[in-house]
Order: structure tokens, then sequence, then C-alpha cells
């Protein structure tokens, strides 16, 4: 009785292709985007994975650290998601009061700041649970407007891509 292997032959060239595409997809960026908002863009979004692990933390020191009930747990937490709400106000406020002659770049910097700051806060033990979910409501709000810029500065650094771009906006 023969083995009959995982992939055929067919299927394994497939994948290279596909992983070939991959990498021809990177060195495209790369070449076609500006670098610094490329690592921007990276970071960003790391950013914003790492969130996760930021909403994980607090629930657990609501309920461990705190004892807090369920239901205050749920208030908090609704209220960590408003800065996320009114993102498009973020986007008109960016863009028309530049910050230091910036309009994205000095505004991710300073946010970048605030929220740093304010995680560094969190990190260490405060009594008062309103006084650790208003540190982490300025960082949410922080974020929030960290992906509004970014979002702006991939629109602008689309124009760049004469065949897929959005030079038409």
């Amino acid at each position: 009785m023969t083995e009959v292997p995982f992939e055929t032959e067919e299927q394994m060239t497939e994948n290279r292709k596909g992983c070939c595409n991959f990498l021809n997809l990177f060195r495209r960026l790369w070449t076609l985007y500006d670098k610094s908002f490329l690592c921007t863009l990276g970071l960003q979004y790391f950013n914003n994975g790492f969130n996760t692990i930021i909403v994980l933390a607090y629930m657990y020191r609501f309920l461990n650290y705190y004892q807090l009930q369920p239901s205050m747990t749920s208030q908090y937490t609704a209220l960590l998601s408003l800065p996320w709400s009114p993102k498009i106000a973020y986007g008109l406020f960016t863009d028309t009061f530049p910050v230091f002659g910036s309009r994205k770049r000095n505004y991710i910097i300073l946010m970048g700041l605030v929220q740093g700051i304010c995680l560094t806060a969190v990190f260490f033990p405060i009594e008062d649970p309103n006084i650790f979910v208003a540190f982490l409501f300025v960082t949410a709000f922080s974020g929030a407007v960290m992906d509004v810029v970014i979002d702006g500065l991939m629109v602008v650094q689309q124009r760049r891509d004469p065949n897929s771009g959005s030079e038409d906006l």
C-alpha cells in the first residue's frame, strides 16, 4: 500500500506561487510607497492588535483587583469603547488644525506619547477604579485618533499608485 502525500505536486507548486505572490506584493509596496509610512502603518496596526491584550488585562483587574460587579464592569467597558465612535470628527479636526505645522505626523507622535504615558500609569497599582478607567479612556482616545490619522495617510500614499490607487479622490 502506497502512502498518499498530504499535498500533491500541483498543490505544492500552487503554494509556492502564492508565497511568491505574497513576497512580490511586499516588494511592490516597499518600492512604491514611502518607507516611513509603511513602518508607521505596521506599528499602528500592531498597536491596534495589542489592544486585545490590554482589554484582557483591564478585565482581569476589574474583576480580581477591584472586585467589581459584572454590571459595573460592563459600564466601564462600554465607556472605554466610546472614543472609537466619533472617528469622523477626529479626521475633520486633524485635517483642519495642524499641530506644529503638520496635519498628520505630529498627531501620531503626540497621541503615541499620550498613549504611552497613560499605559505606563496603569501599570502601577491605582486604588480608585475611576482613575484607572480615566487613564484607559485617554489611551483609547489617543489610539482612535492615531487610527484615523493613519487611515488619512494611507489615502495620501495610495495616490502614488497609478494603476490601483486612489488618484481620483
